[in-house]
């Protein structure tokens, strides 16, 4: 949704946008005009993200599906600084689905600059519980603990109360405490920020709340964490890594010796598998080996810990198969078509991959936009090809990359 365009101003469509006059921003007249001009007139007056916001309320008051539609679009269109915090606002009063997403992606790719934002210490609670509840940021854990400190301090002094430590706990509330990972964070780290301080305006912890936390940052388990306080102790930081998988190959079943089998064989030919680093290839029609084949590929993909998938990797034709001069050629013509379906099977990516490729090789495919893949969710990989390919041998289904365990199911269609 990020990528669509909103209304153009062709002059030949029903949704042109009209010249916007001054006026007070979310004065309620404006947006009873604005409303009104509308539902009669079919046209949209939006030209920042406050108005964009408080005509989405208003639509959604008066039950004006579409108006939220346009509304939300123009919130998503080129988020910036500083269109960013009414969107955020309004995704955490009404946690719109698609307005939440948007504000996420945007706030995962920029996570230190949101919170070191200067108008990150003026939002309201459901924003920072919002962002609190990310499990990917690519930020250290002491960073977003000092962010929410500095918040609840200003908070503090915008109400005219003491920024003590009492204060600021009380403003942050349980709910946001609980979502801190101060396990995540270094001993020195520790130590030097988030730890308790004999300044009273210093810091969020008691003594003896640091003392628990310190001794389990040291040996996990050693000491009862406080109540209230999150067990958690891996960071929020995205691991890079390439998972490749492993080539499935089967173990010969049990009693079995060259020549034939020393015991009785068991009753079922079961197939356990070991791992290992042997390659696979792609024939251009199916073997004895290469069953798994066709034009239409499907992957279920689920992870144990939130990852961001920027690409896929997949593997070219191992060699011409025609008679004649083409068994001579380097590279062939071939189309990917990638799509990616979250768990209710609704597209969320889509990438077009065109052009030549060589023999015997493989091809990572770049995602248009990466996706942020969350953990314990089914997601799909639809991979269409103009070419027929087989692959000559199983894949894994479970690979482990600390911190991410991986499992995965393959599917085919001629």
């Amino acid at each position: 949704m990020g990528g669509s365009m909103f209304i153009q101003n062709t002059g030949n469509n029903q949704h042109d946008c009209i010249a916007s006059q001054s006026r007070p921003a979310e004065s309620p007249a404006y947006i009873v005009l604005v409303t009104s001009i509308y539902m009669y007139l079919d046209k949209i007056d939006l030209k920042c993200a406050s108005d964009a916001s408080a005509v989405y309320k208003a639509a959604v008051k008066y039950c004006m599906p579409h108006l939220c539609e346009v509304s939300a679009k123009y919130m998503v269109r080129d988020m910036n600084f500083d269109s960013l915090w009414p969107v955020l606002q309004l995704a955490s009063e009404i946690q719109e689905p698609v307005l939440k997403e948007e504000c996420g992606k945007f706030v995962r790719k920029n996570p230190l600059l949101v919170l070191r934002h200067a108008n990150f210490l003026n939002v309201d609670q459901n924003v920072v519980n919002m962002i609190v509840e990310l499990d990917c940021l690519d930020v250290p854990e002491v960073e977003i603990v000092t962010a929410i400190e500095k918040w609840a301090e200003q908070q503090c002094i915008n109400a005219s109360y003491s920024p003590d430590r009492d204060n600021k706990r009380s403003v942050i509330g349980a709910d946001i405490l609980s979502k801190l990972r101060f396990l995540a964070v270094s001993h020195e780290e520790f130590v030097k920020g988030p730890a308790f301080s004999t300044t009273k305006e210093k810091g969020l912890l008691t003594l003896e709340e640091s003392y628990a936390i310190l001794m389990n940052i040291t040996v996990p388990g050693s000491y009862p964490m406080p109540d209230g306080f999150s067990n958690e102790s891996r960071a929020r930081k995205l691991a890079k890594l390439r998972c490749v998988r492993k080539v499935q190959v089967p173990v010969p079943p049990a009693g079995f010796a060259p020549g034939g089998f020393t015991t009785p064989p068991p009753p079922m030919m079961c197939s356990p598998f070991t791992n290992t680093m042997d390659r696979v290839v792609a024939l251009a029609s199916p073997s004895q080996s290469a069953t798994l084949g066709g034009k239409n590929f499907s992957l279920d993909i689920k992870v144990d810990h939130p990852i961001v998938l920027y690409g896929i990797q997949v593997p070219t034709l191992w060699f011409p198969v025609a008679a004649g001069p083409k068994p001579l050629m380097k590279e062939y013509d071939e189309s990917f078509i990638v799509t990616v379906l979250d768990a209710s099977g609704t597209p969320i990516s889509h990438t077009v991959f065109a052009g030549k490729i060589a023999y015997g090789s493989v091809v990572d495919i770049n995602l248009k936009e990466s996706i942020i893949l969350q953990k314990n969710a089914s997601y799909k990989v639809q991979v269409y090809t103009s070419n027929t390919y087989f692959l000559s041998k199983k894949l894994s289904t479970v690979e482990d990359y600390p911190p991410v365990k991986f499992t995965f199911k393959d599917t085919a269609k001629v």
